[in-house]
């Protein structure tokens, strides 16, 4: 083994191998890269997981072929990277922190002590969060059906299906969340113009479901609509492997 590359969730420096910040880890200056070096005895680089995922989907996965590539990733928090001509997109130390993009003033509350970050509104989390709430509310919900009567079972897919179903509870949950995610993409249009934006985690694979609305809210919103170049929004296809393809390739 020549070199180890690690991909880690939350505010990085590089340089000096140290996650500053991680609120899902609750880590605040971690030196990683020191830690690691002195106990395996070879060189260790560190990136943002999102940004490991990106690189990989750029070189590898959906990505490849485009010059400018951008992802998300959807799970517990929300991860974004920008990759350009094979390079992580950088403006400084730390990572890009797409999942900390203020979408509304004074709103939710968000794991890092902000209130209206991205992450609080469009992550997988917050949809889980969303949906359940609802069904708390809506007691002939599809969607208590589908949770086989225990909220605790629910899921991202869940409010999907039972809107598939025609439940007008989990339709309005679902629009909600398409609405969160879609002006955050359009943020990142609007500033960053790419070639193509690659959505990971799970919520990604609710595809066409996800993806065509999806699609046709950005569209809507974006600079100047229609007359602008928009980018193709589509599934990453790489999966779990993704951030660890991405640090290999560090």
């Amino acid at each position: 083994m020549q070199s180890v590359g690690v991909g880690a969730p939350g505010l990085i420096d590089g340089r000096t191998g140290v996650v500053k910040f991680s609120g899902n880890l609750d880590w605040v200056d971690v030196p990683v890269v020191s830690m690691l070096e002195e106990k395996i005895s070879v060189p260790v680089k560190l990136a943002n997981d999102a940004d490991c995922a990106v690189l990989a989907e750029a070189i590898a996965g959906a990505g490849k072929g485009h010059r400018n590539v951008f992802m998300l990733t959807l799970g517990t928090g929300i991860g974004g990277g920008l990759v350009c001509d094979g390079e992580f997109l950088k403006s400084g130390p730390g990572s890009m922190e797409l999942g900390h993009m203020a979408i509304s003033v004074g709103g939710k509350k968000c794991t890092c002590g902000a209130r209206g970050c991205f992450e609080a509104y469009a992550s997988a989390t917050a949809l889980i969060r969303d949906a359940k709430a609802a069904a708390m509310i809506d007691k002939a919900s599809l969607m208590w059906q589908l949770c086989e009567g225990n909220i605790d079972n629910m899921n991202g897919e869940i409010p999907f299906t039972a809107a598939d179903m025609g439940d007008e509870t989990a339709k309005n949950i679902i629009n909600s969340y398409i609405s969160y995610l879609g002006t955050g993409i359009v943020n990142v249009i609007n500033i960053f113009r790419p070639d193509i934006i690659l959505l990971g985690g799970g919520i990604s694979n609710q595809g066409d479901r996800l993806i065509e609305p999806l699609t046709r809210y950005v569209r809507k919103r974006v600079f100047a609509g229609e007359r602008s170049y928009i980018a193709e929004i589509k599934k990453a296809s790489l999966g779990n492997d993704a951030g660890l393809l991405g640090a290999a390739l560090l």
